[in-house]
Formats: C-alpha cells, structure tokens, sequence
C-alpha cells in the first residue's frame, strides 16, 4: 500500500490558493477532516487521489469562473460603449433642433 504525507497534500492545496473550506466543500467533507487528513503522517493513496481529485475540481472552478468574468467585462464594455455613441448621436441631434 502507498502512503502519502498528509503535509505534502497540505502544502499542494496552499500552493494552489484554494481554503481548506473550499475543499472541504468539493469533498463534502465537514473542513476539520480536511484538516486531521492535512495532519496525518501517512495517507492511503486512495484518500490522496480523492484530495487531488477534489483539488483539481476547485483549481478548474475559479479558472472557469474567471473566464466567464473576463467574458462578461468585455460584453458590459461593448455596451458602454455603445451606450456612449448613443449618448453622442443624441447630443448632437438635440444641437441640430
């Protein structure tokens, strides 16, 4: 059976940025067993890939997230500038009255 150190998946999911929280969620685990996982000297490697498993779910999350916040940034740029053109048209059709 291979064992993993529980400060090595500990130190994987810091470097990734992601909470113990947010794994825990993405575990469905109460966050104290992330932590007592997190704390163990050796892990089954089964528990390891569900942690990976689990890291990698949070990792493609916010990168998704991310996306979808740089798609919806460029769309309400687009409309502010068409809002302005707009504004500018209706400036300059007030001044021709």
């Amino acid at each position: 059976m291979t064992l993993i150190s529980g400060v090595d998946l500990r130190q994987e999911r810091e470097a990734a940025g992601v909470s113990n929280a947010e794994l825990s969620r993405a575990l469905a685990v109460n966050p104290s067993t992330v932590t007592r996982l997190e704390q163990a000297s050796e892990v089954r490697l089964e528990s390891a890939e569900n942690y990976r498993d689990a890291l990698l779910e949070c990792i493609q999350a916010r990168a998704t997230n991310r996306q979808s916040a740089a798609v919806a940034a460029s769309t309400l740029r687009t409309a502010a500038e068409s809002l302005l053109q707009a504004a500018k048209v209706l400036e300059g059709a007030g001044a021709d009255v």
